[in-house]
């Protein structure tokens, strides 16, 4: 992998599943995939409501599902004309609290300037202390542009946050050494 794109998925590869939802995992992070065939979704929007979405099934086995009805089921040769609803997750059918995202509750991390990240504890800072890396506690809020920017960098540098903030003039909402 070229930029810093190699070290945040290492990161996300060795990051302890303790720290993700109940109903996530690392695989989906890893190795996201598009829903189905659905060129018109933007892949960087995580919030894609799917309950818009119709699909369907044949009537008789179920086996397969098709965006566009009409079809033909493959195991069975019937058409697929059974629409099929989408039921988000909810505390109601899941058991437990939904959050978007993939991470549990309010967690902070320390996010280095190749996008290497660990989770805020003692034990993963200190380190950093005593190599003199120059902790610094950003705040910075991204809006799409500055998300495609992050993104393109990542692709570019290894030196993703610095270059961010230098040559994009991302606005800082905060910054204070650690």
């Amino acid at each position: 992998m070229v930029g810093s794109l190699a070290k945040l998925y290492e990161t996300v590869e060795s990051l302890s599943e303790s720290y993700l939802l109940p109903n996530q995992n690392k695989k989906a992070l890893l190795n996201p995939r598009a829903p189905i065939t659905a060129p018109e979704i933007p892949l960087l929007l995580s919030d894609y409501e799917l309950r818009n979405r119709e699909s369907y099934v044949c009537s008789k086995c179920y086996s397969y599902v098709a965006d566009i009805p009409n079809l033909m089921c493959p195991r069975c040769k019937l058409k697929m004309t059974s629409a099929l609803s989408y039921v988000p997750p909810s505390p109601a059918n899941t058991g437990f609290p939904v959050d978007r995202g993939f991470i549990k509750g309010l967690m902070t991390f320390v996010v280095k300037d190749n996008l290497e990240f660990m989770p805020m504890s003692t034990e993963n800072v200190l380190p950093l202390l005593k190599k003199n890396e120059g902790v610094l506690e950003l705040g910075l809020t991204l809006d799409e542009h500055g998300a495609m920017k992050l993104l393109q960098l990542s692709l570019q540098s290894k030196t993703v946050l610095t270059k961010l903030l230098t040559e994009y003039s991302m606005q800082l909402t905060s910054c204070q050494p650690l």
